[in-house]
């Protein structure tokens, strides 16, 4: 069956490429109105990234969060295995 196809594709050579051709300029045509519609209307401001750049706008060094009390977990050191 794939050979066939391939003896077709090879056959009708140009009609291929016109019809990719086509079908990329399309996809372009289409991406770019579908892009020009997108628009940060404001956005979801609770989202992590959106209170992180808050954070960066605002000159911050550190999130709310990391000002907590325990240092976390990855800063102490790996237990060692007890050896009998």
């Amino acid at each position: 069956m794939l050979a066939a196809l391939g003896r077709l594709a090879h056959r009708r050579r140009r009609l291929i490429i016109t019809l990719w051709s086509a079908l990329l300029v399309l996809g372009f045509t289409v991406g770019v109105s579908v892009f020009n519609h997108l628009s940060d209307s404001g956005g979801v401001t609770a989202s992590g990234s959106a209170r992180d750049m808050e954070l960066l706008d605002s000159g911050q060094r550190h999130s709310p969060a990391s000002s907590r009390s325990s240092p976390p977990a990855a800063s102490t050191p790996p237990a060692t295995p007890s050896r009998r």
